[in-house]
């Protein structure tokens, strides 16, 4: 059977198997597999060898293929998974290792912050203290030590006390825009001795 002779059998098929409804989905499908059959069958009429290859190497292939494309997408789909929890899960480990050490770090800068600062300001209450006993010292002359400590300690007293309402005011917001509070380095001498002459 030559190629005419197949090609006029598949247009014979085709002219007298026309769909009663083109738009079925049940009538197309059996349509196409029934020109698929007749070209096969007039392929295997005129090439019996080649067409009997052809279909026992599909036949036995058809299932190893599907194994193979099943598993190729198994595997990719899976280390694809895997891959992704795994590099959520480092990423997470890092991010969480890294919040670690810096909640480390802030605790120490904390710690150390506050140390410093102590450190610093009883430096300063310190000399405040010295320098207010000298320069009552000095006021009252050589005679009144007593009475110099005494009143030294008392204007320290009245520098602190000011400095905490001034530091206190500031963090609860209760002074006003135009109110000004004088620094204790800044008080005079003469308001001290009053602030004394007072107590």
């Amino acid at each position: 059977m030559s190629e005419a002779h197949a090609e006029a059998v598949k247009a014979n098929l085709s002219g007298t198997n026309e769909p009663k409804n083109p738009d079925g989905l049940q009538t197309r499908i059996s349509n196409s597999v029934e020109e698929k059959m007749a070209y096969t069958n007039a392929l295997y009429q005129e090439y019996p060898v080649i067409t009997t290859f052809v279909l026992v190497f599909g036949a036995l292939s058809i299932v190893p293929i599907s194994i193979f494309c099943g598993t190729s997408i198994f595997v990719l789909a899976t280390f694809l998974l895997v891959s992704t929890g795994f590099a959520l899960c480092s990423a997470f480990a890092i991010i969480s290792a890294a919040g670690v050490a810096l909640l480390a770090f802030l605790a120490f800068a904390t710690i150390g912050a506050l140390f410093l600062t102590g450190t610093a300001v009883g430096t300063y209450l310190t000399y405040r203290l010295l320098f207010n006993i000298r320069s009552q010292q000095i006021a009252e002359g050589n005679s009144g030590i007593i009475d110099a400590i005494l009143n030294g300690t008392k204007c320290w007293i009245i520098e602190v006390r000011t400095a905490l309402l001034r530091e206190v005011q500031f963090v609860t917001g209760s002074t006003s825009a135009g109110e000004t509070s004088s620094h204790p380095a800044d008080l005079k001498m003469e308001d001290v001795k009053l602030a004394l002459e007072e107590d």
